[in-house]
């Protein structure tokens, strides 16, 4: 398990690689989202996928406000993986978050 944080800058976009050395099942949680102006319930959006160049090229993605369980799932091989999280276009500035990454 991992735990990431970050600031999203207003229509920016955040990724961060991590490397899964057997089969397995990967959950991704946003656990919080804060900052000036910033509401606790602010939605961004966050994906799942592998990296290309500068950024991460999702294989699933979802809208989500921070939560205590996983937002994103899935079962993957070895390899090289990355989550990206954005603004959707609801930052009036810029977000502190925290991610949590548990895979095998």
């Amino acid at each position: 398990t991992e735990d990431w944080m970050d600031t999203l800058a207003v229509g920016g976009q955040r990724f961060y690689s991590l490397t899964v050395t057997q089969y397995g099942t990967v959950n991704v949680a946003l656990t919080s989202g804060s900052g000036q102006f910033v509401p606790g319930t602010v939605t961004v959006g966050m994906g799942l996928g592998t990296p290309m160049a500068e950024t991460c090229s999702t294989t699933s993605s979802i809208s989500t406000q921070a939560g205590t369980g996983p937002q994103l799932t899935g079962t993957y091989n070895p390899g090289v993986y990355c989550v990206i999280v954005w603004d959707v276009g609801n930052l009036f500035s810029a977000a502190r978050f925290s991610i949590t990454v548990a895979y095998p």
